[in-house]
């Protein structure tokens, strides 16, 4: 079992009813939600009655391992707002016309869609811009952060309407009819972005009733973590599921981070708004800094004016705090391999030593710094597994396999290697002015027969070559031949 101070104990054992803990960084959260779950399942609650949300994968995965290690069982509904809201939708998501299969659409493959969508409709206010391709990653966040709000396109468009500004106005407007066009593509095409995970799971839930009842009963306690990085549709998921159970929400409004995101420090404030009744528990005991570290991280955060108020300390002693003023980022990333270097020098173990960055731009000088001085390091973080462009690549390779008619896998496929066709040949190939497919555009002047057995033997040695290592050939050879269709 977790020992548990006071103030982690008090918020764990609070009678029924919402509850909401406002946790100061270090003082132990996930164990708080932890011990909560095990006092629910002591209490006689089934571990797959109770529902814990959670921001990111591998915060899900932290918190799962904690609760099954204390209670000794599975935690099968332990998992990030998008996995559980992707499960529902699986499910029951065809009850509002979500298609059944539907894939994800992401990166990438989001911006060439929305790219060959805003040329195919010529809107002058995008497509006459010095750089038009530049416009499309503004207009795509535009677009999540309007899924992020559940802003439907009406309002956007009402409000471009009225605008006295006349070139921003058309601007919103042609963004409107983009995203219109982007959203009747994704349909066609069964394709859902990770927004939609979202936004499709409240509207189910706020339209089928009988619904939003079955899974109220089926998860009668709802668990919330990082509540402060929560966005608009994900408050709104957690005031429809947990609106007949007992909510119990942690967050700190100091790490608000991601308001990029759409997520919001006043998260805490409107889920008092939401469940009046609700009861608020304060965690300031930091388990993880020394005294010194929390003193200057509370007089640097205490200038903050609209804040919960929470009393930050520690009892761990500590070295002093040091500031260093660089005038750049190389001069930054140089002083910290020099600091690194005198450490190991000194008999501290290169494991022992860590460089926390805010972003990987940051991240990636420094890591230049400590390879010019021939110290040993691993860069943690960035990009995903299935982010990397080789699994991307094959991904796009696989996906054309199965089907030579999706224009985001094929647009893909054909500008990296070993094809690597230019971007602006290939998608003037694609976008052709006839009514024919995207793939019969591409091969209009060769038999599709001869084309199509071309282009899988470019995508086989591809798969062969850049994809997979020696030991993957035999399953990628059972897999190509399972996804390719019988000869035309």
């Amino acid at each position: 079992m977790i020992r548990l101070d006071a103030e982690q104990r008090a918020a764990a054992t609070i009678g029924r009813g919402p509850v909401r803990v406002v946790a100061g960084a270090g003082t132990g959260k996930t164990a708080v939600i932890a011990e909560r779950f095990r006092r629910l399942v002591i209490g006689g609650a089934s571990p797959s009655a109770i529902l814990v949300m959670t921001f990111t994968d591998r915060a899900a995965a932290e918190m799962r391992e904690r609760i099954e290690d204390l209670v000794g069982e599975s935690a099968p509904a332990v998992g990030t707002f998008h996995a559980i809201a992707l499960s529902w939708l699986r499910a029951d998501g065809r009850s509002i016309g979500v298609p059944a299969g539907f894939r994800i659409i992401t990166g990438a493959d989001r911006w060439i869609l929305a790219r060959e969508l805003m040329w195919e409709l010529g809107d002058i206010a995008l497509t006459g811009d010095e750089r038009p391709d530049d416009l499309v990653a503004p207009a795509l966040q535009m677009l999540e952060r309007l899924k992020q709000e559940l802003v439907p396109f009406e309002r956007l468009h009402a409000w471009a309407e009225k605008a006295e500004d006349r070139e921003k106005a058309e601007l919103m407007q042609a963004c409107v009819r983009l995203f219109r066009a982007y959203e009747q593509a994704c349909r066609k095409d069964r394709l859902l972005d990770f927004e939609d995970l979202l936004t499709l799971t409240v509207k189910m839930l706020s339209e089928r009733p009988a619904l939003l009842d079955m899974y109220r009963t089926r998860y009668p306690h709802v668990l919330v973590d990082e509540y402060q990085d929560l966005n608009l549709a994900q408050e709104r998921l957690v005031e429809l599921i947990a609106g007949g159970a007992q909510p119990f929400v942690v967050g700190d409004d100091d790490q608000s981070i991601y308001r990029f995101r759409g997520a919001s420090r006043a998260s805490l404030e409107r889920f008092l708004r939401a469940f009046p009744e609700a009861q608020t528990v304060t965690l300031g005991r930091n388990h993880r800094s020394s005294r010194r570290i929390v003193v200057a991280a509370s007089s640097l955060i205490a200038n903050n004016d609209e804040r919960l108020p929470k009393l930050l300390r520690s009892s761990r002693s500590g070295e002093k705090v040091e500031l260093w003023s660089c005038p750049d980022r190389v001069t930054e990333a140089d002083s910290i391999a020099a600091e690194a270097a005198r450490l190991i020098d000194a008999g501290t173990a290169a494991g022992a030593i860590a460089v926390l960055c805010r972003t990987n731009a940051i991240a990636r000088p420094i890591a230049e710094a400590l390879s010019v001085r021939g110290l040993p390091h691993v860069v943690s973080g960035g990009h995903g597994f299935y982010d990397r462009p080789e699994i991307k690549d094959a991904i796009a390779l696989l996906r054309v396999l199965r089907d030579p008619n999706d224009v985001v896998a094929l647009a893909r496929a054909v500008t990296r290697p070993p094809i690597s066709l230019q971007p602006d040949a290939a998608l003037a190939t694609a976008l052709t002015r006839t009514r024919s497919t995207p793939w019969r555009a591409g091969v209009r002047r060769a038999s599709l027969r001869n084309c199509y057995r071309h282009f899988i033997d470019r995508v086989r040695a591809s798969t062969y070559e850049t994809c997979f290592s020696s030991s993957c050939r035999a399953r990628a050879t059972s897999t190509a031949r399972a996804l390719n269709p019988s000869p035309m």
